[in-house]
């Protein structure tokens, strides 16, 4: 057979059903085994788009997405994505096309060598150059991709060897098993617990990829034990569960790190250290810390783990808890967290105009649910959403967390609609990074899909912005002149709404929901309003905690 046609075969046996990309010169042969082979192809505006689609296609399925991209700047649209989904531990297997091989030495039209450039931003990657070597190298790298730590691989595959006859067949997949920690790790980790008098669990995305939810839900309300999240673990217990206090951010007020910098244990169930920075919240590193993962922690002077429990985390929450000798606890109040729910409840009668962030959020709040989807990408809405979101849920809200990408939300809203398509999507956006991301529109106009993308618009860049007014007491290059943004939705197909003053969010995301398209809601925010997240910058991030007004 033809080795494009073998490389498509092995695909199938990775269980692929859909890849995102753009067809190119580079990558014919491989799109034409694509359209004969059953898997769903989904053209999207640009590279990057592309991968976007496949980073939440996997975080939300679970296996990898695929993404495919032809040679030149094609392949090198691909960098920002993939660096995302490395870092935010997505998995994702991306295809590339090259010119041919014989003729690389003699640098023609298009060609670079993708595989160095690609390599630092991904777990794996290699460039196929002989046709026999195809099913060895598709299966390395779904391997790699699923395995924790996740992330990004990537193949090169050369025009002229796509075209090449080869008769070797692909190889069958094998699902990955993580082993359960041994019982004398576990019984250490049982003693620092049963003899602590203030525990305190920080659950992070590990938690979450795990889908360790039911396990850890059963873990507190049986030992009594308060949880903490990362942004990206945020859900991991819904919020109003009594066990759950709050997600911590390098916004949230210095309150908010008392349990962590009163604990004598820390059990870290699922935690990375580019979450949320260990000198924050150990910064003398008196806590003992659990270090209890998939994968073994990262060298930290403030994250110095005592006892490490490297396994299934589902697996290690029921085996520690048959360990533990203390009884079940009555969670106690928590004050910080009343102080949030009291804020969202304050913002819910908040009728100025422009909107506040806060409540906004707080109509959002009413309206999803643990069966909807919550995307964001990086601006200021970011950091009000980790901290005043109420998950409902693990997995309900999906941020671009550790490499703060912009135009993130939108193409990944596709990316999770078609790996779920009962569920309902909306995508939070600035108005930076709806622009950044607002070409894949076109591709969510095409396929009818009804998300909900919620742009805050409040005409500036509004994060970098507030750094420069407290640094340097000015501000450059971040009052932005935006589109009309309603005429720009319909232009592509898509509805347009503006907010105004009085309107419901929460009416209007329930109303969306019945259209046979993509819904633009442009909010109207105050920009005076979103400079008041710097109020509560955490000590150790190299920022005083006010802006001068």
């Amino acid at each position: 057979m033809k080795a494009s046609d073998l490389f498509v075969e092995c695909l199938k046996k990775e269980g692929v059903e859909v890849v995102f990309g753009i067809p190119g010169v580079a990558t014919l042969d491989v799109v034409q085994s694509l359209s004969e082979s059953g898997i769903r192809f989904i053209p999207a505006r640009h590279e990057s788009g592309a991968a976007f689609m496949a980073d939440v296609y996997g975080r939300v399925t679970g296996r990898a997405g695929v993404c495919l991209a032809s040679c030149g700047a094609a392949a090198t649209n691909l960098v920002t994505a993939l660096a995302g989904a490395t870092m935010d531990h997505a998995p994702v297997v991306a295809i590339t096309g090259q010119r041919c091989l014989a003729r690389l030495q003699k640098q023609p039209y298009q060609a670079i060598d993708i595989v160095s450039t690609l390599k630092p931003v991904t777990k794996w990657n290699a460039q196929v150059t002989r046709p026999e070597l195809i099913p060895e190298s598709v299966h390395k790298a779904f391997r790699v991709a699923q395995t924790e730590g996740l992330g990004a691989c990537h193949l090169d595959l050369p025009e002229d060897v796509a075209r090449e006859e080869v008769s070797v067949p692909p190889l069958p997949s094998n699902s990955l098993r993580r082993p359960s920690p041994p019982d004398r790790v576990l019984d250490g980790a049982a003693d620092l617990i049963d003899e602590a008098k203030q525990v305190v669990i920080l659950a992070g995305h590990g938690a979450v990829r795990g889908d360790a939810s039911a396990e850890l839900t059963s873990f507190v309300e049986d030992i009594g034990l308060p949880v903490l999240s990362t942004p990206n673990g945020k859900g991991v217990l819904p919020f109003d569960h009594p066990n759950f206090c709050y997600t911590l951010d390098i916004h949230c007020e210095e309150a908010a790190l008392a349990p962590l910098k009163e604990a004598e244990v820390v059990l870290a169930i699922g935690y990375e250290l580019n979450e949320f920075p260990p000198d924050l919240w150990n910064p003398n590193g008196r806590a003992k810390i659990i270090h209890m993962s998939a994968s073994p922690s990262e060298i930290n002077r403030n994250y110095s783990v005592a006892v490490e429990i490297i396994g299934d985390i589902r697996d290690s929450l029921r085996n520690l808890k048959l360990m533990l000798r203390q009884t079940k606890q009555l969670p106690k109040p928590n004050a910080y967290k009343e102080k949030l729910v009291k804020l969202l409840s304050e913002y819910e009668r908040d009728d100025s105009y422009p909107f506040k962030p806060q409540r906004l959020l707080a109509d959002l709040a009413k309206v999803l649910g643990p069966e909807d989807l919550l995307l964001c990408d990086m601006g200021t809405h970011r950091f009000w959403i980790s901290q005043l979101f109420p998950a409902p849920g693990a997995g309900t809200v999906i941020l671009s967390q550790s490499h703060n990408v912009t135009g993130f939300a939108l193409p990944g809203a596709i990316g999770a609609r078609v790996a779920q398509p009962e569920r309902r999507i909306v995508a939070v956006c600035g108005d930076g990074g709806f622009l950044a991301g607002s070409a894949e529109l076109a591709t969510a106009c095409a396929m009818k899909l009804p998300l909900v993308i919620l742009v805050f618009n409040d005409n500036h860049l509004s994060y970098v912005r507030s750094l420069q007014l407290k640094r340097f007491q000015k501000a450059m290059g971040t009052e932005v002149a935006n589109p009309d943004f309603v005429a720009l939705a319909r232009s592509f197909g898509a509805q347009g709404i503006r907010m105004q003053a009085g309107d419901s969010l929460g009416d209007l995301v329930q109303k969306a929901q019945e259209q046979q398209c993509p819904t633009v809601i442009e909010a109207p925010v105050d920009p005076r309003e979103n400079e008041r997240i710097f109020d509560n910058w955490l000590e150790g991030n190299s920022m005083p905690t006010k802006i001068e007004k």
